[in-house]
């Protein structure tokens, strides 16, 4: 089986702001493996779920206001939707733009007060280019401030940077890649399906962005492998850890104390071919391991789904 270098930086979890702080407002932490298509363009849409509403203190679960702060933090339900393109320059290289339009709830407790925001719309935009050599496949990615940064709610109480759909800054990411047939197996259509292994790594520097507030920079690491079961089912699993430093939180006045952290994560996922040009995938991300930085809001886990089409 010819062997192909996977170079997505996942769509929904490279595609909006990295955004780890105190008040919650995360994405997944995955790196995807999709080949370069044998067509020259492909166009898709993710949509991505995260629902923060369990308190960490530390590695342990704990309750809201254990670590008391000038509000306590509730919780933050995440939703996006990732429009995604990409463009095949030739056989070694590829363009590619993802666009997020976010919807996101937050609730934290001042006084025993319970305050709300309901923050929609443009997210950031990210453009990359990839590139791969044999086995190997490097990526380069820029983030840039498109997304609305001054959001308020109904009492015209702007909400935290975190949970703005744009951070106002321009962020870079590269990453690198391998992959190589470690197996060859049986599968239910009686045909010998190569087992890969598949390794990544990236690196996230953050600029400042609103009111001077830098998150902190992140490395994302994946290993993982996949099954063709049929000619049009395939089965993944793979494990990612995140690292992230603190924010500098600038003029705002937040805690970077509450920011940042260590996070291992188990993703299987299915992915399903409906057609020669339609695909669609889904996964689902389970924490097994969280260390935060002081108190901070998590999810019991991650889920995201896309379909995609190629030209």
């Amino acid at each position: 089986m010819k062997k192909h270098i996977t170079l997505w930086m996942l769509l929904s979890c490279l595609l909006m702001p990295t955004l780890s702080a105190s008040c919650g407002s995360e994405t997944c932490p995955v790196l995807s493996y999709t080949p370069f298509s044998d067509k020259p363009f492909e166009i898709g849409i993710q949509y991505e779920t995260i629902d923060q509403n369990q308190v960490y203190v530390g590695h342990k679960k704990s309750t809201v206001g254990a670590i008391p702060q000038h509000h306590d933090e509730v919780e933050t339900f995440n939703q996006q939707y990732v429009v995604n393109a990409a463009y095949k320059l030739n056989s070694d290289w590829r363009v590619r733009a993802e666009v997020p339009f976010i919807d996101r709830k937050h609730s934290h407790q001042e006084d025993l007060v319970v305050e709300s925001w309901n923050i929609s719309g443009l997210g950031d935009t990210t453009l990359f280019i990839d590139h791969k050599i044999g086995d190997f496949g490097l990526s380069a990615g820029l983030k840039l401030p498109t997304g609305k940064t001054r959001q308020t709610n109904d009492d015209a109480e702007e909400a935290e940077i975190p949970i703005q759909t744009g951070t106002g800054s321009t962020d870079y990411t590269l990453a690198a890649f391998y992959q190589i047939g470690v197996a060859a197996i049986e599968n239910l259509d009686h045909v010998y399906a190569e087992i890969p292994l598949r390794v990544g790594i990236s690196y996230t520097l953050n600029g400042k962005g609103t009111d001077g507030w830098r998150f902190g920079n992140k490395w994302i690491a994946t290993i993982g492998t996949r099954y063709v079961l049929t000619h049009s089912v395939a089965l993944s699993a793979a494990m990612q850890a995140k690292f992230q430093d603190k924010s500098d939180t600038g003029t705002t006045g937040e805690p970077a104390a509450n920011t940042g952290g260590t996070w291992l994560f188990l993703t299987p996922g299915v992915h399903v071919n409906l057609t020669e040009s339609i695909k669609a995938e889904s996964i689902v991300q389970i924490p097994i391991y969280q260390n935060v930085n002081g108190i901070q809001l998590t999810a019991p886990f991650n889920l995201r789904m896309g379909i995609s089409l190629q030209l």
